[in-house]
């Protein structure tokens, strides 16, 4: 049998993943590693997520950009 919800989640504890002792995670990778979740999207690979999941090959890197407007000079009253 196979159960699939589609949808976007945030974790129970609202937080992205911590350890908060050797090995065990809170937020979203506390979810996948617990098995809550089968898998999330955007997590960054360091040392210590690797010791507790597996990390897909990256296929597009994607620097960070914040978009904001040109500022306007402001006219003299």
């Amino acid at each position: 049998m196979v159960i699939v919800v589609e949808g976007v989640f945030e974790p129970a504890d609202g937080k992205w993943g911590y350890e908060v002792s050797p090995g065990n995670f809170t937020g979203v990778l506390g979810e996948v590693q617990h098995r809550l979740a089968d898998f999330s999207l955007d997590l960054s690979i360091v040392a210590e997520r690797e010791m507790v999941i597996d990390f897909s090959i990256g296929y597009l890197l994607e620097p960070l950009t914040f978009v904001t407007s040109k500022p306007r000079v402001r006219p003299v009253a």
